[in-house]
């Protein structure tokens, strides 16, 4: 990849951006309106309820309540309709924990007993004290909260993997080193690109969705000057694989360290693309076999020629594409 200010951006981290802030966009709103809304400032109020649905306590006050009046009325009907829908199970281990809890209280007991025949309960074979103290709730949010964060980040990784986020540094291949060139006619005080460095060759293939390609460039010595490269700079649609409509060609400039490059496009590509493609570069090649053209800047000269074109689909996206890296070193005439 291209490096600016010691690394250039990767042509496909353009394309994936958007799908990060979008995966990140849906998280924030999700936590902003189910805990900060839906938990602080407007949380769900609980209007009425039925009384099997109060805390243990209130449900308890509510029985012995019902118990006095059935001790003063004696009115069995009123008493059903009073526990109408109670769970009879439930009803039955609240009445055994109020006795449990009041073992002198004679009449209290009475009356409970009172209740329970009238309504035909039946005694729990083993009743279970209920624990103080413990609130689940908590517990259970944050592992629904974990759920939810594992979901999102499940859907990114997967938008990431379809369309690739890559920010790698890539092992340069061996260099195939052209012959030397003729020198060129030097003319005083002119900077003219006479000493040729090394030649590259790169081949993209449709279906190849993680294509990007640098080569490194080295002067006398082995010295790193810079690097050149090519990378898929935009799909013109999705699918499996997608469809690549334009490439991105940079040279990268060490000891000023200044990235050039220029935007390789297939021929039909229409005004709204070659509006976001200058967004890349403001020239735009469109590909024709053995165009040559060159990026510079004041230490190298780069001239890249189109080696093979290949369009699919009436010429909307590239099949194929072949260029060939020619690097030179400028010295002063």
């Amino acid at each position: 990849m291209a490096p600016e200010n010691g690394l250039k951006g990767v042509g496909m981290f353009k394309l994936q951006k958007s799908y990060f802030w979008l995966a990140l966009a849906f998280l924030a709103g999700l936590l902003l309106g189910w805990l900060v809304i839906g938990w602080w400032l407007w949380p769900i109020q609980w209007v009425n309820t039925d009384p099997w649905d109060l805390k243990p306590e209130f449900k308890k006050h509510y029985i012995l309540m019902a118990a006095d009046s059935y001790a003063l009325v004696s009115n069995p009907e009123l008493l059903k309709a009073r526990f109408k829908g109670w769970p009879p199970e439930d009803l039955a281990k609240l009445l055994n924990e109020i006795k449990r809890e009041n073992p002198g209280n004679e009449l209290l007991i009475s009356r409970l007993e009172t209740i329970r025949s009238a309504l035909g309960l039946t005694e729990p074979a083993m009743p279970q004290p209920k624990a103080k103290g413990l609130n689940f709730l908590p517990f259970l949010r944050a592992i629904l909260l974990f759920l939810v964060v594992l979901i999102v980040a499940g859907i990114g990784y997967r938008l990431l993997k379809s369309r690739p986020f890559r920010l790698r540094v890539q092992i340069p291949r061996p260099s195939t080193r052209p012959a030397p060139a003729p020198k060129p006619e030097v003319i005083e005080g002119e900077v003219r690109a006479i000493s040729p460095l090394a030649g590259y060759s790169s081949t993209y293939t449709y279906g190849d969705i993680r294509f990007a390609e640098s080569f490194p460039i080295e002067g006398a010595g082995e010295k790193y000057l810079g690097e050149c490269g090519i990378e898929i700079t935009e799909l013109v649609a999705s699918g499996d694989p997608p469809k690549a409509g334009a490439f991105e060609v940079w040279l990268f400039d060490k000891d000023l360290n200044r990235t050039v490059s220029k935007v390789i496009a297939i021929p039909r590509a229409d005004e709204a693309m070659l509006a976001t493609l200058r967004s890349y570069s403001q020239e735009i090649i469109l590909a024709e076999k053995d165009k040559k053209f060159k990026l510079e800047t004041d230490n190298l000269e780069c001239w890249i020629t189109i080696k093979d074109v290949a369009l699919g689909d009436e010429g909307t996206f590239f099949t194929r594409l072949s260029v060939y890296f020619e690097i030179y070193k400028k010295t002063e005439g």
